[in-house]
């Protein structure tokens, strides 16, 4: 029995260069699709998610959502999926419920932005727009609850550089 992701690069091997997506404003073959889920994988695992690990995720029909569903599976993480017209307080007690090393979601999904408190761990939700003298307050906000704290977990809104972003926040 083979799993999706060596599926997924027998199909690669197959069709590499044949159309894999077409999207509105997107199009990929297999090879480019397998390049994006390898990058994204990385990224996870540069986030300290691996095998095992449960993701939260909000899916949407949309092309980044299913790369990074495709990402996780590269990663050996387990997605569990909600549904992305829950309320505020539904995902909350997801979070509560699931203690996920990860949470995928859209921006304007995710409950109490930007800070959320639950069982004495912080999640924090940051956005990429940020002036340098906000995202500097942010850096010192986060290194005084690291800390503080035996965990702190920062979310970025769902898109490929959102692993970069993480790291530089990291970089406290």
């Amino acid at each position: 029995m083979r799993t999706i992701p060596e599926l997924v690069r027998a199909a690669v091997d197959d069709a590499g260069s044949k159309p894999w997506l077409f999207s509105h404003d997107t199009e990929l073959t297999y090879a480019e699709m397998l390049a994006r889920v390898e990058r994204a994988a990385s990224g996870l695992r540069a986030l300290g998610v691996g095998r095992g690990d449960r993701v939260l995720v909000t899916p949407r029909n949309t092309p980044e959502y299913l790369l990074s569903w495709f990402a996780l599976m590269e990663a050996g993480a387990i997605q569990v999926p909600i549904n992305p017209k829950s309320s505020e307080a539904e995902i909350a007690g997801f979070v509560h419920q699931v203690d996920p090393a990860l949470v995928v979601t859209d921006q304007d999904k995710w409950p109490a932005a930007p800070r959320l408190e639950l069982s004495g761990t912080g999640y924090y939700r940051l956005r990429r727009d940020y002036e340098q003298a906000e995202l500097e307050r942010w850096r010192r906000e986060l290194r005084s609850e690291c800390d503080s704290r035996e965990e702190l977990h920062v979310y970025f809104r769902h898109e490929p550089q959102a692993p970069a972003w993480a790291a530089r926040m990291l970089e406290l």
